[in-house]
């Protein structure tokens, strides 16, 4: 979300802008390629980055906690880096949040250059030691997240955000319906001001920026006007804020998830809780299984959600949400966002979320 933001504000301020992510390659905001990682490996990185310069001089890029481990990053000289947040996520591979977060914090420590600039999100907990050794080194910080953070966005009334930055305040044009993406805005006008992007420039630009493909994405509406939303959360954390984000007169959103294979396991029973605690109706089917018994997955899950319904099938699982949802709701399809396979075993079969919640959604509204 943040290099998608990032790079719509440096292409709307008249700049060309490469990025790199989870979504694939982009060249000012066209795709030209997918990719298999996050984090590409460092030949394929390094070649993107360079093959368009001088004339693409920004080169955006999404880092994973596998891409620092596994240095995938070495000799790319990275100027600014940003730190969104540090959740339950990967603990297959690192074991421990602990071991997850120091991998993440080697992005400033090992990767930024001499006199680079990090942005750091001040919810993240034991962010204060990384800001201590930071300017040991002679790197700049610009902090987001809090209201006493250098940069902070806040909602001012409906379709504007106000946003401090260090001691001034500045009123934008922006629809925003949830706290982490205030963060997420926050952190991306840091990393715009680090490159040089005054706020003056980002102020004309915010109300053109394009909604990120399977990031609360609307599906569509039925004629009884119950809202269907696709979005990425597949962790703990994630989830939560999503839900939190869709409460509405107390009134709480149904939800359709799964939790992928051959992952952290310990996290499947805490979205269940998570689950049952700030949702309404709760469909539990597959994600992306993998290697794993997809039974085996659900059934963990249901283990911390009680109000749990098990459906095999994710496209079956998504037309009963979306056929018995009340007037005025909100369902969210959460955890595969803009993904367009489902994979079991070694087989990815195409499935996208969006496609098959908009064919139950016409289908319903033609009959209606």
């Amino acid at each position: 979300s943040v290099v998608s933001i990032i790079s719509n504000i440096i292409y709307l301020c008249k700049y060309n802008v490469l990025s790199s992510g989870t979504l694939g390659f982009y060249k000012n905001l066209k795709k030209k390629n997918s990719t298999l990682l996050t984090t590409p490996e460092k030949e394929d990185l390094y070649q993107f980055a360079y093959s368009s310069s001088p004339y693409f001089p920004e080169f955006i890029f999404e880092v994973s906690s596998h891409g620092i481990s596994k240095n995938r990053i070495r000799e790319l000289p990275i100027n600014i880096a940003a730190l969104t947040n540090i959740s339950q996520d990967h603990l297959d591979y690192h074991k421990t949040i602990e071991n997850y977060k120091n991998t993440k914090f080697k992005l400033f420590t090992k990767f930024l250059i001499n006199k680079g600039v990090a942005i750091l999100n001040d919810n993240v907990e034991g962010i204060n030691s990384l800001k201590r050794e930071l300017f040991k080194n002679e790197k700049k910080v610009i902090s987001y997240g809090k209201k006493i953070s250098d940069v902070n966005c806040t909602v001012f009334t409906k379709g504007k955000i106000r946003v401090k930055i260090y001691k001034k305040y500045h009123l934008i044009k922006y629809n925003i319906v949830s706290k982490f993406e205030l963060e997420n805005l926050s952190c991306s006008i840091a990393c715009c001001l680090a490159i040089g992007i005054n706020i003056t420039k980002m102020k004309k630009i915010f109300h053109k920026i394009k909604k990120i493909e399977g990031r609360m994405e609307l599906a569509g509406c039925l004629y009884n006007g119950s809202k269907i939303y696709v979005d990425y959360a597949h962790t703990p954390d994630a989830l939560k804020n999503v839900l939190n984000s869709n409460i509405y007169n107390k009134k709480k959103p149904d939800l359709v998830f799964g939790c992928g294979g051959d992952r952290d396991k310990s996290k499947r029973i805490k979205m269940g809780r998570i689950a049952n605690d700030f949702s309404n109706k709760i469909y539990i089917t597959d994600d992306n299984p993998r290697k794993e018994n997809p039974k085996i997955i659900r059934k963990n899950i249901l283990a911390g959600c009680k109000k749990g319904i098990e459906i095999e099938g994710r496209k079956d699982a998504i037309k009963k949400a979306i056929y018995n949802l009340k007037s005025n709701s909100i369902l969210i399809i959460a955890g595969k966002g803009h993904e367009k396979k489902q994979i079991f075993f070694n087989k990815s079969t195409p499935f996208d979320d969006v496609k098959i919640a908009k064919f139950f959604i016409n289908k319903i509204n033609q009959n209606a």
